[in-house]
């Protein structure tokens, strides 16, 4: 069974932007810069996100100035990062 199979229940489709609309948690462990300022305040508010890519995360906490990237939950495992 795919993972979408068990994780899209709305069946969403389209490219991260598309579907991160309205989102209450980003899950990142893809490549580094994926998500982005706009895509974060098109987000649910005070989203969650960890940012997980190694070694250069999806976004950066400073990566959504004037934005909503720190305004509730941003962890990363890039161990030089503030929040370690």
């Amino acid at each position: 069974m795919e993972m979408a199979e068990l994780t899209n229940f709305s069946m969403e489709k389209g490219s991260l932007s598309d579907v991160i609309k309205n989102a209450d948690v980003f899950i990142g462990v893809s490549a580094p810069g994926t998500l982005n300022k706009d895509m974060v305040k098109s987000m649910a508010e005070k989203p969650i996100i960890f940012a997980c890519a190694n070694p250069i995360p999806e976004i950066f906490p400073g990566g959504c100035e004037g934005g909503r990237c720190c305004s509730s939950i941003y962890r990363t495992v890039v161990i030089f990062q503030p929040d370690q």
